[in-house]
């Protein structure tokens, strides 16, 4: 089960699960996941996008209308997106749930010209316009880096008019970026205030450190002492500005 901690000096951190955690879009709608994510003492509920698309469906089926205090829009999909987003926010609000994160960006990678980028950005944008009425301002990215540099710069651009913050977040099992030092070269080189990166033990560790397939269950020729130096370099390079104050726990 994913939960983040939101880190800030001297306060108890705030943790939050990922509507992902609390099962199948196919039997549990949103709506349910965000009443369960407060029933359990979750101070937020990341927002997956395929969670909040089939709220979306749902809505444009008939249900859910009890969640919205103006009449719903049917003439326009980005008034429906907008509508449903608000609807979210004010069902956690309801709870006292923040949405610290709305993810994932899946394939926002191996750009071959700048016609790939922009329909690329197009798609980002649909979740970018709605974050505003989510009260939430981080949105996660998984996944050559002289192109990824160059589209970042322009995510971020397009991510700043909607007041959004990216965060780059290296998947273990990516075919092109898979660990935190090139996901943090990206970031470096981007060098905008809204783009950083998100840390994720899961990933990290299970890219660097474990291999099921061993029966040590520990990556070939990988020590404990190599990993947690490698920790050390991740904490020495990367100022805390640039995670976007936010750490993934896997537990």
């Amino acid at each position: 089960m994913a939960a983040y901690t939101v880190l800030y000096p001297y306060a108890r951190p705030k943790f939050a699960i990922a509507s992902l955690s609390l099962g199948t879009n196919a039997h549990h709608d949103l709506p349910t996941k965000i009443r369960v994510a407060s029933n359990l003492g979750y101070d937020g509920i990341e927002i997956f996008i395929p969670d909040f698309e089939g709220f979306v469906n749902q809505v444009r089926e008939g249900k859910h209308t009890e969640l919205f205090t103006e009449p719903i829009p049917t003439s326009s999909s980005t008034e429906l997106d907008l509508a449903c987003a608000a609807a979210v926010y004010n069902l956690c609000n309801s709870f006292g749930l923040e949405i610290p994160l709305y993810q994932p960006l899946r394939n926002f990678e191996n750009f071959r010209s700048q016609g790939h980028i922009d329909t690329s950005l197009a798609e980002a944008e649909r979740w970018l316009r709605i974050m505003p009425a989510m009260k939430c301002e981080k949105y996660t990215m998984d996944m050559y880096i002289d192109a990824q540099v160059d589209a970042f710069r322009q995510l971020g651009a397009l991510a700043e008019k909607y007041g959004v913050r990216i965060g780059y977040e290296p998947l273990s099992w990516g075919t092109v970026i898979d660990n935190w030092m090139q996901v943090w070269e990206i970031v470096e080189r981007v060098d905008l205030e809204n783009v950083g990166v998100l840390l994720d033990s899961f990933n990290t560790l299970g890219n660097q450190y474990a291999d099921p397939g061993q029966a040590s269950t520990i990556c070939k020729g990988q020590t404990l002492a190599a990993m947690l130096f490698n920790l050390e370099e991740l904490a020495i390079s990367i100022p805390r500005y640039a995670t976007m104050t936010m750490i993934r726990l896997d537990v």
